[in-house]
């Protein structure tokens, strides 16, 4: 029997809105000290849609706060903008941590920024979610900043499996290139040290060794074995900004991701990737990232893994700038084609914060309407002041030009349609409970204990060997129905005749443990066998003490 799990939320339902010809720009002007400034008019500004200029169809000026108007031209120009209709409006931020991929000092510095930023930054209108890549503490919509403040200041770096000594070591980036044949040279040296981890003689020239079989094999088992976490690591976080960017989508008015994270490889992900980007600009989302490694030197290595041995040194050195760069191709990525930020190579995390999230003192909304046929393609956009200017202008790059939805595909399997349903479904001999847990440290949560009675469940199999798969989705709603968190368990069960007979009269039990601050939940529990597709699905109440 086996039990693995990883963090579970709802398949995507990405909102399509083909009906809306009007395309909406939000614009941030900043002078050369990244101040917004205001004073400008819809006449200040050009469009271009894909190289052709558009005309501005609608166009506002948003305030969070007074601000003094920058150095502008008199005239009718200096009337139209003391004329301008100033609002505020609502602002959705999803604070994404990425703690997957941080270490934890790099946590704590995030956290504190984090904090700065929640207690400092806030302005009218603005409702926050927290997120994490892990799934371990998340905070539906909310303007209560203490609330915040105490799940941010709760986070902790996941559980990770400790290595297993392998030798010769090899970085993320190292098994990548191997893995995926991208460099020669790192595979080479690493057969090298593989050899001299076994104490055989390695020629100078390892590529023309004859006698390199098993250990070629065993570098490349173990960068592919290496790769394949984490592509799962990755891909875990690309699933997370994914349903952040569905949620995201379903609120009123401005929405924006926040994401701190130390960055992630993203190779051979470059449709995930593409996905989740064209799905956030569809949905009008900027995401900005901030790189939680901050400032770094190439010196800083893998000096303290790779043997000392003056072929490793060197080929470390020669891989060592593009190692640092690749983790964060995704994190700019994401940012500069949504048309958010990319903070990085700088350690002062709070000027990140404080820069990529508080509202800008003033905005613009510009919109236009384009004349072409939605044929569902990414156009690029360009929105600059007309006549030279010392200021920058932020802007997304691009939008989709939508075509009009299909009938909406049925989810691929029915555990995810149960886990959003209400519904009581018993089909699975045995039954689903609860049971609170609080841990040494202090964290506090839910166990769903998922019981199945095996005499009563069908099995497969041969040689006396019973088998059976069964998935387990644990999700924890807060009390107003909103997404908290969840795992998603699968058990792989081959039981011999003696086991099945030591668990037939009491059934086994099988539990996902789903952390959570104090607050009264509302635990949905569902469950699959895979041989008949019977399933069990009940939502049970939570109060977490």
């Amino acid at each position: 029997m086996a039990l693995s799990s990883t963090s579970y939320r709802p398949p995507p339902q990405f909102a399509l809105k083909a009906d809306a010809k009007l395309v909406e720009i939000g614009v941030v002007v900043r002078d050369p000290r990244g101040h917004a400034v205001a004073g400008f008019t819809r006449d200040d500004f050009e469009i271009a849609d894909e190289g052709r200029k558009r005309e501005i169809s609608a166009f506002s000026v948003e305030t969070s706060a007074p601000v003094a108007p920058a150095a502008r031209p008199s005239g009718e120009a200096a009337v139209a903008a003391s004329s301008a209709p100033a609002t505020v409006s609502q602002r959705y931020i999803a604070l994404l941590f990425d703690d997957m991929s941080m270490e934890h000092g790099q946590l704590v510095a995030a956290q504190a920024a984090g904090l700065r930023f929640v207690k400092e930054g806030f302005r009218d209108g603005d409702h926050v979610a927290l997120f994490t890549t892990s799934g371990a503490q998340n905070v539906a919509f909310t303007t209560d900043t203490s609330k915040l403040a105490d799940a941010i200041g709760k986070l902790r770096v996941p559980g990770r499996t400790p290595g297993n000594g392998d030798c010769p070591a090899m970085t993320q980036y190292e098994a990548y290139l191997i893995a995926n044949h991208q460099d020669l040279a790192t595979f080479n040296v690493k057969i090298a040290e593989k050899a001299r981890c076994l104490s055989v003689h390695v020629p100078p020239d390892v590529t023309r060794w004859s006698a390199l079989g098993a250990i070629q094999e065993q570098v490349i088992s173990q960068a592919n074995a290496e790769w394949e976490q984490v592509l799962l690591a990755s891909r875990t976080t690309l699933m997370t900004i994914a349903n952040v960017v569905d949620l995201l989508g379903r609120m009123p008015e401005s929405h924006t991701i926040l994401m701190a994270s130390s960055g992630f490889l993203s190779g051979t992900l470059e449709r995930e990737l593409d996905e989740v980007t064209r799905h956030a600009v569809h949905a009008g989302i900027v995401i900005d990232s901030i790189d939680a490694k901050g400032l770094y030197t190439e010196s800083a290595s893998a000096e303290k893994t790779s043997p000392a041995h003056p072929r490793s040194i060197n080929n470390m050195q020669s891989i060592a700038n593009a190692s640092k760069e690749a983790p964060n191709d995704a994190l700019a990525s994401l940012a500069y084609n949504t048309g958010g930020l990319f903070f990085h190579n700088r350690n002062d995390l709070d000027a990140g914060f404080q820069e990529l999230g508080i509202r800008p003192d003033i905005s613009y909304l510009l919109a236009f309407i384009p004349d072409e046929t939605p044929n569902g393609k990414y156009r690029h956009l360009k929105v600059r002041l007309k006549g030279p200017s010392h200021n920058t202008v932020q802007a997304r790059l691009g939008y989709m030009a939508v075509q009009p939805p299909r009938a909406k595909p049925r989810p691929e399997r029915r555990i995810d349609t149960l886990a959003v349903a209400t519904s009581v479904v018993e089909e699975v001999p045995g039954n689903l409970t609860t049971q609170l847990v609080h841990s040494a440290s202090g964290e506090r949560g839910v166990m769903a204990v998922f019981h199945v009675d095996i005499q009563q469940l069908r099995f497969t199999g041969k040689a006396g060997v019973r088998q059976q798969k069964i998935i387990l989705i644990a999700m924890l709603l807060d009390s107003g129905g909103n997404f908290v968190t969840a795992k998603e368990g699968t058990v792989t069960l081959a039981l011999t005749e003696p086991t099945f007979n030591r668990f037939a009269a009491d059934g086994m039990n099988f539990m996902l443990t789903l952390p959570a601050p104090p607050g009264s939940y509302r635990l949905r529990a569902v469950m699959e066998e895979a041989i008949e597709g019977k399933a069990s699905a009940e939502t049970l109440p939570v109060e977490v003490q």
